[in-house]
């Protein structure tokens, strides 16, 4: 009977001291982390979750630790945080960054004195150069001396671009080389007796930067 006493004194204890195991604290370092416990015994199963989602935000999970592993996963418009408890407490914090990514804007002013034409403006590169096919007009039916501020679908790196355009008598012209930058004016015009055309980047004051001669040819 006595050792029957001592066993059950025994088991009664474990059940209320969890066999004395030390648990570790658990310190979520981030607005909306959270789980159900704030401490947990070394080999035990932690999970945390975050909620607050923002719009077109990335997020990262990292503990204070090399030896924590962790497994994330993205559950019912939750993050899901798993990893094992080690023998140390443990501080697990968030951070954040935008997903957005930027897009590089051209914005110009274009004027066009010669004649209502498709005008395309591209970026110079070899391969667009031998392209005979452009796709669609950066400004379908442009008219003549009608101020327009148009947006670039197509930034150049070095800022470099090929200006084309047919009008509607049928002639085709072309410039390389044509360097532009966001804020700028580019007109397309006739020098005396209508020849050369050309291309001239001006500031946003009107005052002429550089002159591009174009290529002229009947299609």
């Amino acid at each position: 009977m006595k050792r029957i006493s001592i066993v059950l004194g025994v088991i009664l204890m474990i059940g209320l001291f969890g066999c004395g195991q030390n648990k570790y604290r658990l310190e979520l370092d981030g607005y909306g982390l959270s789980s159900k416990k704030t401490a947990y015994a070394p080999g035990a199963s932690v999970t945390v979750t975050f909620d607050r989602i923002g719009t077109d935000t990335d997020y990262s999970f990292y503990p204070d630790s090399d030896d924590v592993k962790l497994d994330v996963n993205f559950e019912n418009e939750a993050y899901v945080i798993s990893f094992t408890m080690p023998d140390h407490d443990v501080r697990l914090s968030i951070g954040s960054s935008s997903s957005m990514a930027y897009v590089p804007m051209v914005t110009i002013k274009l004027e066009n004195q010669v004649e209502t034409a498709d005008i395309w403006i591209m970026e110079d590169t070899p391969e667009k150069r031998k392209q005979s096919v452009w796709g669609d007009a950066t400004i379908k039916e442009c008219a003549v001396n009608e101020p327009l501020e148009v947006m670039l679908g197509s930034v150049s790196k070095d800022d470099l671009y090929i200006v084309r355009m047919i009008d509607d008598r049928g002639l085709y012209y072309e410039a390389y080389n044509v360097e532009i930058t966001d804020g700028k004016s580019v007109e397309i015009k006739s020098k005396e007796n209508g020849l050369p055309t050309v291309v001239c980047v001006c500031d946003s004051e009107g005052n002429l930067i550089n002159e591009y001669e174009m290529f002229v040819a009947a299609l």
